[in-house]
């Protein structure tokens, strides 16, 4: 008994299909993977050490877009005094952070650390977003931190002189 070979319609159906499943199981694990981790807790990481910052400062950021330092109106600022950066950093890193793989916005609003370091560049951090400016390239990224918008404010709140 000889087999019958099969039929061109079907041998082209059976090589599609595998290209499809070859193809979707990829994407598939790809798309789970960033669900999965998509809202999960983090802890927040700072895009340069903190042995490099000059300043942290509290700012009042209104929706609008900034991209360096020199854009943002530091006339409500409440700067934190350099003795006082470990325990900011202790509370600050009690402030819930999820990490939420998205577009992220590119203004920031309300309460913001705003952080200088030592080679000019600077970085801001809000309830709804972070922002870093790299004054070596002078381009201006968005991260996809975001934290618990109560508790990022009763914690920015802690620092109103």
């Amino acid at each position: 008994m000889s087999k019958k070979p099969m039929s061109t319609g079907k041998l082209i159906l059976l090589i599609v299909s595998l290209l499809i499943l070859v193809w979707l199981i990829p994407v598939l694990l790809i798309i789970a993977y960033f669900m999965i981790l998509s809202g999960i807790e983090h802890d927040y990481k700072l895009l340069q050490n903190r042995e490099n910052i000059q300043s942290i400062v509290i700012i009042r950021a209104e929706d609008y877009p900034y991209s360096t330092q020199n854009d943002v109106d530091l006339s409500t600022e409440i700067a934190i005094p350099q003795h006082e950066w470990n325990s900011f950093w202790e509370e600050f890193e009690q402030v819930p952070c999820r990490k939420f793989v998205n577009d992220p916005e590119p203004y920031l609003s309300g309460r913001t650390v705003f952080i200088t370091y030592l080679d000019g560049s600077c970085e801001y951090i809000s309830a709804h977003g972070t922002m870093y400016f790299d004054q070596s390239t002078e381009k201006t990224s968005y991260t996809w931190y975001y934290f618990d918008t109560e508790e990022f404010l009763a914690f920015a709140a802690r620092y109103d002189y």
